[in-house]
């Protein structure tokens, strides 16, 4: 059995295995939340005076070191174990790293603005937080971070993120000359040929968005300069409007 080396997010001693025992991971609760889980090797700090076994703290190694507890402790019980960094995933553990950047971002993370109602468009009443997003190591060290903004609109109780027309657009394009530099390197690859068709019949839709339409124009300049598929229908135009 390939057991990970993981450190005690207490004292840093190295965890060991101490038994296998069914330990439950959320994939496996949403797939069969009545099945009884597999065992799994349970890690456990190996020094009997670790704050960490005062509530039976273990680790499993399988699904990167996600916590468990023996018993449900006291808050009193709780706070006499001093995690490092106040993150209870082992070191040299997939779910440390998640822990740290998601606690990192939360502290980051804040709303900084929030356009007045009169304001027209949709810049009425709309939120701006700022969107920091980190990336750590295995040993909850950031290792690098980004930065944009979230733009937020609060309607009849629901939040929805506002993506820019702009943003679409490049994110369109990527997909564009991704597809088109597939079919340079392989003529016959008729799944790019597909999405770059795909992209022309989308402003078949009612008021398509701007980006949209930009969008299949560039597809439309694309598929002129590839050597056209027979089972797939061509670039047409009636009465100045495209038809594919």
């Amino acid at each position: 059995m390939n057991i990970k080396k993981m450190l005690c997010p207490v004292c840093m001693k190295k965890l060991v295995v101490r038994q296998l025992l069914p330990l439950e991971t959320l994939d496996e609760h949403v797939s069969d939340p009545n099945r009884i889980p597999c065992n799994k090797p349970a890690l456990q700090c190996p020094d009997g005076k670790c704050p960490s076994r005062l509530i039976g703290c273990i680790w499993d190694n399988i699904e990167g070191g996600l916590f468990y507890i023996g018993k449900y402790p006291d808050k009193k019980e709780k706070d006499l174990v001093p995690f490092i960094d106040g993150i209870d995933s082992p070191f040299g553990s997939f779910d440390r790293s998640w822990q740290a950047e998601k606690k990192a971002e939360n502290k980051a993370n804040k709303h900084i603005f929030t356009f007045p109602k009169w304001f027209p468009g949709i810049l009425s009443k709309m939120e701006v937080h700022t969107n920091w997003r980190y990336t750590a190591n295995y040993d909850g060290k950031i290792t690098s971070r980004k930065f944009r903004l979230s733009w937020i609109k609060i309607e009849k109780g629901f939040r929805t993120y506002h993506i820019w027309g702009m943003r679409m657009l490049i994110y369109s394009l990527k997909g564009l000359f991704k597809a088109w530099w597939s079919i340079k390197k392989n003529p016959n690859d008729g799944w790019a040929y597909k999405s770059i068709n795909d992209d022309i019949n989308i402003i078949k839709l009612e008021n398509p968005e701007w980006w949209r339409i930009v969008s299949a124009k560039v597809a439309i300049v694309l598929l002129k300069t590839l050597p056209l598929q027979t089972n797939l229908l061509t670039v047409k135009k009636e009465n100045g409007k495209v038809l594919v």
